[in-house]
């Protein structure tokens, strides 16, 4: 996309990656959590504000292990 238009798309919160998005979200909550729990490790079992941050914490660690 030409420089122009992607400069008038951002104002309006144009999703360019849905896989970024998603991953800056879990983020957030991630975030979130640990510092009401003050520490980054929920169980598996967790959802946090809706979202199943415990599955998606041991999903990072899994692929963390799998670049070493």
């Amino acid at each position: 996309m030409e420089p122009e238009p992607v400069t008038e798309l951002e104002p309006l919160s144009v999703v360019w990656s849905v896989r970024e998005s998603t991953f800056a979200e879990a983020l957030t909550v991630a975030r979130s959590c640990a510092t009401a729990h003050s520490h980054p490790l929920p169980p598996t079992t967790a959802v946090w504000d809706g979202f199943p941050i415990g599955t998606w914490t041991k999903n990072q660690q899994v692929a963390a292990r799998r670049t070493l």
